[in-house]
């Protein structure tokens, strides 16, 4: 399209109206991650230690999101399925945890592998000077009552080599 001359064609016109929508989803979008995050702080302002504020979060995640791949590839994928339509896969859990650890002031990373056999993601986060995994997928396996589980939070990396495959160089040890 060649919508440079100032003829604002139908076809113009709605390349315009689908970027004017996209947009306007983008700043809904972040106003409404911007009142979860707002929800987390409150939860996490009496926390006086990084593994209070990392248990908190973990457990908020593991509370309030069901694993599904319902919602199609983006959003299950995406930290809007973890955040906001509190369902997702893996990487939405990770990204979410990534996202709320970091707002917290909390070195996260997300780290990509595989464990069981299948892709997966799951986040690792600095504690005192220490890298720790956490898994918060993994802990929510019984989605239908959401019991908080912490098998795999703040665990060592020999801990989870144990049923997860990732690349080590590219991580802390």
């Amino acid at each position: 399209l060649d919508c440079a001359d100032g003829d604002i064609s139908s076809s113009c016109g709605k390349v315009y109206e689908k970027i004017v929508r996209k947009a306007e989803h983008l700043v809904k979008t972040g106003e409404e991650i911007e009142r979860e995050w707002e929800m987390v702080q409150k939860l996490t302002e009496n926390c006086t230690t990084d593994i209070e504020k990392a248990l908190v979060v973990h457990d908020h995640l593991v509370r309030t999101i069901t694993y599904t791949s319902e919602l199609g590839n983006f959003i299950a994928h995406d930290i809007e399925g973890g955040i906001l339509e509190k369902q997702c896969i893996c990487e939405g859990y990770a990204l979410a945890y990534k996202y709320y650890m970091n707002r917290l002031g909390v070195p996260c990373k997300v780290v990509g592998g595989t464990s069981k056999r299948a892709p997966h993601a799951w986040n690792q986060i600095e504690i005192d000077g220490k890298w720790y995994f956490v898994d918060a997928t993994w802990d929510d396996i019984d989605d239908m009552d959401h019991t908080v589980k912490h098998s795999y939070f703040l665990k060592s990396g020999e801990a989870f080599a144990k049923d997860h495959i990732w690349d080590t160089e590219r991580y802390e040890p």
